[in-house]
């Protein structure tokens, strides 16, 4: 999700990146930097580092749960492309834009993709559900698309793909 407002422009968007941190800067409207600095997950990493991780070594990737639980996964060049696109778009500003690729995926899903990039046989353990967690994730995009004609262009394979590379 993105707010943009007269004053500047805030992100809030899960990325396919491993960062405990983002810092970002940018010109507003009245030509002041506003400088952006998120601390992403400090206290543990997503799941996509971990499964990247684990899929490197070799190693068995824990699953809370079932693994059916499922999350709208975005990669970074996407969150970036749609969020210049609104941060252009003056009909924008004031309101809050999705930006998503509209497709459940289930945990599995994605650490079996992260282990298909990485080579490696998939191997999961099993463990109880973390109270509370999000069984199901999707956001919308309408409005991003209806607005300023986002539709993101990396699929899952592919970015998981990019960003074991990157490790």
């Amino acid at each position: 999700v993105l707010l943009l407002t007269s004053l500047g422009l805030v992100i809030a968007a899960s990325a396919w990146v491993s960062w405990r941190a983002f810092h970002a800067r940018y010109l507003n409207r009245r030509q002041q930097w506003i400088v952006i600095a998120f601390a992403w997950l400090l206290h543990q990493p997503g799941v996509i580092p971990i499964a990247v991780e684990h899929a490197l070594a070799g190693s068995r990737m824990p699953i809370y749960g079932d693994g059916w639980h499922t999350r709208d996964f975005i990669y970074v060049e996407d969150t970036v492309r749609g969020t210049l696109a609104a941060y252009a778009e003056p009909a924008t500003y004031g309101i809050a834009v999705n930006l998503a690729t509209e497709t459940e995926t289930t945990i599995l899903d994605l650490v079996q993709a992260v282990y298909r990039s990485a080579e490696t046989p998939v191997a999961f353990d099993y463990l109880d559900p973390r109270p509370g967690d999000v069984r199901r994730h999707l956001g919308s995009r309408k409005l991003a698309s209806e607005l300023f004609g986002f539709v993101p262009t990396v699929g899952l394979d592919d970015g998981m793909a990019r960003t074991t590379a990157w490790y």
